[in-house]
């Protein structure tokens, strides 16, 4: 069974494991792969689609997910984490 991607496959200065399926190149993800990259559960990958938090697209009986779609959940889905130094 191939292993999914590395979490920093995607240029961050960790080479991927396999770098055909992995690369910034590729336009889908699997369930798996999305799952290593955010590290979460499988389970939870299918969860989000289903709620509709995460973009999926049913192919078949596989589950995939559009790279640029999951860049840009992420990206409008950031929070900043609050402080927790001191206020004067």
């Amino acid at each position: 069974m191939p292993t999914p991607c590395s979490p920093l496959a995607d240029g961050a200065g960790v080479p991927s494991q396999e770098p055909d399926r992995c690369s910034k190149d590729t336009l889908v993800l699997t369930v798996p792969e999305v799952a290593a990259l955010l590290r979460v559960n499988v389970k939870t990958v299918y969860a989000a689609i289903a709620a509709g938090e995460l973009p999926g697209k049913k192919v078949g009986r596989r589950t995939i997910v559009p790279r640029a779609a999951l860049l840009d959940w992420l990206r409008s889905n950031e929070r900043v984490p609050p402080s927790r130094g001191r206020r004067a």
